[in-house]
């Protein structure tokens, strides 16, 4: 939502969170018969628009939604990315460019979570009010990872 109306609650809200997946079954839905054979890419992620919502967009409530993101994403998108590095309340990192919540997450994301993605029954459902996605270990975490 806009960030100057955004709420904490909409940070976790099952409704907020499946927006994505509204969004991205419109677009299966469009490709359908199409001869698309390209990658998907999914930007323009953040919490909140039109500059993210103040103490929220940069805190680790935040992180609920950029991880499901990243993980609901990973059942059909080759790429994933965020729309501010540094400079709006979503961004990665603050104005003296030190890390925040979610660049702690896409990192720790980025160096544990490898590409093969496991199905999990229900994981695509939405409503879910618990979500879990799985994903094999990147490299050279052990198999069994």
């Amino acid at each position: 939502g806009k960030g100057t109306t955004t709420t904490l609650i909409d940070f976790y809200s099952v409704d907020v969170l499946d927006r994505l997946y509204n969004a991205i079954d419109t677009i299966m839905n469009a490709l359908k018969g199409t001869s698309f054979k390209g990658d998907l890419w999914l930007g323009e992620t953040s919490s909140t628009y039109d500059g993210g919502t103040k103490l929220y967009s940069q805190s680790y409530v935040a992180g609920f939604m950029w991880l499901d993101n990243l993980g609901f994403s990973a059942y059909h998108h080759k790429k994933v990315f965020r729309q501010d590095f540094v400079g709006k309340n979503y961004s990665l990192l603050d104005e003296n460019n030190d890390p925040l919540p979610d660049y702690w997450l896409s990192l720790l994301h980025k160096q544990l979570v490898g590409r093969k993605v496991l199905r999990v029954e229900g994981a695509l459902e939405k409503g879910r009010q618990v979500r879990v996605y799985a994903h094999c270990a990147k490299s050279p975490h052990p198999k069994g990872s």
